[in-house]
């Protein structure tokens, strides 16, 4: 009986996905390239050229069989991701441009991010100031901004998900991977699925007392804090206590790091990092935070060595955890870790089984709706 209700529900997945496509060939509009991106549970993802426009882009391929061998759960969160994506349309947001399917096989086209994972260019970079740190989170500031003026919620900022379009100094920042993302009912509907990753994760999440769009706030000022010092403001010995110091706010700017950074940088971040949802800036409002607005508040002190070693210091300190599909994932985590970084484009071929150990992992409790719900 529960096989049966399984395939229902596989069949019900691709059947969302199915009216979503495209009803040409792919072979027609594009060819594949050998460059393979990624490699993950359900397929690859491959470099493709558009036939007529000469434009590359990454195409994430599914094996149907593999795809339909997955929990229910994990195609619902395929499916509603790319409805999501279908909808979306910012240029700080990685685009879904089109859909094919054949019977054995879906193909999404998306956006080719050349430039990568932002945190392993700012490694290269010959100088990184604090200036390079504010015109990146501005960018997160316009994609987040239209995300939830879209009523949808991300769920899952972290330095993994954002991506650069190309190589040069300036380029564009790209949010990715919405598998976890959701869209409100109504503007003030509180979502009760705990999910999110952990370091980035908001205290109301993990209080279980219902959330919504501020817990992406909450992830952008970790996020922000991070790109200044190359470590993120929460510590613990182990998950649980990394989750107190969460939920009690407690964080600092040690000098010892901080002393070339601007004072409204730390107030930035400061409004951020707010317990109460109700004190935490929206995201049209930090981008008129005054951080913003003068040029020369911002120090031009090189900050390139220190947030590199700081970040390849803590790394090597904290230990990569895998997905936890569990109830107990909040409580108990680190219950499997991976040791194998696969990169951006192998998380998205896995799509919501990462495997890279580069940082901690999204967790989800499965016993609770897996796109949120309004508390009655």
């Amino acid at each position: 009986m529960q096989g049966m209700k399984s395939v229902l529900q596989s069949n019900r997945v691709l059947a969302r996905l199915r009216s979503l496509r495209s009803t040409n060939r792919f072979e027609t509009h594009y060819k594949l390239t050998p460059h393979v991106l990624g490699s993950g549970t359900y397929g690859v993802v491959r470099r493709a050229i558009c036939k007529t426009t000469k434009t590359e882009y990454a195409v994430k391929i599914i094996d149907k069989k593999l795809f339909k061998a997955q929990k229910p759960k994990a195609q619902r969160y395929l499916a509603s991701e790319i409805e999501i994506l279908r909808r979306i349309h910012h240029p700080n947001i990685v685009a879904l441009h089109d859909i094919y399917e054949t019977s054995d096989t879906i193909y999404l086209v998306m956006d080719l991010a050349l430039g990568g994972e932002l945190f392993d260019q700012l490694y290269v970079m010959k100088s990184y100031t604090e200036s390079d740190a504010r015109r990146i989170v501005r960018q997160i500031l316009k994609g987040v901004a239209y995300l939830h003026s879209q009523g949808i919620v991300h769920r899952d900022l972290k330095p993994e998900n954002l991506l650069l379009r190309d190589m040069e100094p300036n380029s564009d920042i790209l949010l990715a991977d919405f598998g976890l993302s959701t869209v409100l009912p109504s503007h003030d509907a509180v979502l009760l699925t705990a999910c999110g990753t952990p370091g980035y994760v908001a205290p109301e999440v993990l209080c279980r007392t219902g959330y919504g769009k501020k817990v992406d706030m909450w992830s952008i000022g970790v996020i922000t804090y991070f790109l200044l010092c190359g470590y993120t403001p929460f510590w613990g010995e182990d998950e649980p206590a990394l989750f107190e110091a969460i939920k009690a706010c407690q964080y600092d700017f040690d000098e010892i790091y901080w002393k070339h950074i601007s004072p409204k940088a730390m107030d930035f971040i400061s409004k951020l990092l707010q317990v109460d949802p109700n004190q935490r800036m929206t995201a049209t409002e930090a981008l008129e935070h005054p951080w913003f607005e003068d040029p020369e508040q911002a120090t031009l002190v090189d900050l390139k060595d220190m947030v590199k070693a700081n970040s390849e210091s803590r790394r090597t300190i904290r230990r990569a955890v895998t997905v936890v599909s569990a109830a107990s994932a909040f409580k108990e985590a680190g219950a499997k870790r991976a040791s194998q970084n696969k990169g951006f484009y192998n998380r998205m071929a896995t799509l919501l089984v990462p495997k890279s150990a580069k940082a901690h992992q999204p967790t989800v409790f499965p016993n609770e709706s897996p796109r949120g719900c309004p508390v009655s």
